[in-house]
């Protein structure tokens, strides 16, 4: 009798706490729901605040511009524009348009303006509309990639900073960079590779330091290994591989690599056109 008694308050006992447990799991969802819905209140409010600080941002900017207008200060196109860039502003920062498109709206509306007011024809807006877009959408070429007389020139290129020249861009073809920015010139890759070519054998040694034969034959024969006759030309590209080479396959090739190296060098003592002319260009004395 006794133990059934026990049975029947501990199952009471249980029953409360099933209960209770529900009760607070009711109570943890409504806080819960009622934190969503505040937090969805405060996004609300945000939104409403930003879009209040941007009408009345655009209110002032329409105010300026008028007086501006008025007083001669700013043609009507020009107010319109200010306008326009604002507004597009506001789309890009609301995800309603993306920031490509918006460039492109606002660098036609720019170029309509100087066309309408007189500051270029059709023909030099529609150019300039080509060459900002493609800037735009093309950053600054690599080192490497501009176009060279040869596999060397090629390498010393990459390890030094971009200057004006002509980069491989599009397959097969060039396009000139003008140490800024990307010009709308360009010409089949092979034909700028020639031009590289005649322009590094056409430099005379006037004005200019000109490297050691003997030198530089003496250091390939010495030093070739480490390509100290690479560099002493200004030849950095091929130097850096052929120390690289060195170190990496030295102990494969017991030393026999370093031979590269000193076969240059009696390549250069004995007038061997390859190594006529220094990275420069200009010929060895």
């Amino acid at each position: 009798m006794g133990k059934m008694k026990g049975n029947r308050l501990n199952t009471a006992a249980n029953v409360g706490t099933f209960v209770t447990g529900r009760q607070q799991l009711k109570q943890q969802r409504n806080m819960a729901a009622n934190t969503n819905a505040l937090l969805q209140q405060q996004s609300a409010m945000l939104e409403i605040q930003k879009q209040q600080a941007y009408e009345a941002d655009y209110d002032r900017l329409l105010n300026r511009t008028d007086r501006a207008v008025a007083e001669g200060r700013m043609s009507q196109g020009e107010a319109d524009y200010a306008l326009l860039s604002a507004r597009t502003d506001r789309a890009v920062a609301e995800g309603r348009k993306k920031p490509n498109e918006a460039f492109h709206e606002l660098l036609v509306a720019r170029a309509d303006l100087d066309v309408a007011e007189g500051r270029q024809s059709r023909d030099e807006a529609n150019a300039h509309i080509d060459l900002e877009w493609y800037n735009h959408l093309n950053p600054a070429p690599k080192p490497g990639t501009r176009v060279t007389h040869s596999f060397g020139a090629m390498l010393t290129a990459s390890l030094n900073s971009v200057t004006a020249g002509w980069y491989n861009k599009e397959p097969g073809v060039a396009r000139r960079w003008d140490g800024v920015r990307w010009t709308m010139e360009t010409m089949p890759a092979a034909a700028a590779k020639e031009i590289a070519r005649r322009e590094w054998q056409s430099v005379t040694p006037e004005g200019r330091e000109q490297k050691s034969r003997t030198t530089a034959g003496i250091l390939g024969i010495l030093l070739g290994f480490v390509g100290a006759h690479r560099f002493y030309l200004g030849d950095k590209g091929w130097g850096v591989v052929q120390a690289a080479v060195f170190v990496l396959t030295f102990a494969f090739t017991f030393g026999l690599v370093g031979l590269w190296g000193v076969i240059e060098g009696i390549m250069i003592l004995c007038k061997a056109n390859t190594f006529s002319r220094d990275a420069s260009g200009v010929p060895l004395k």
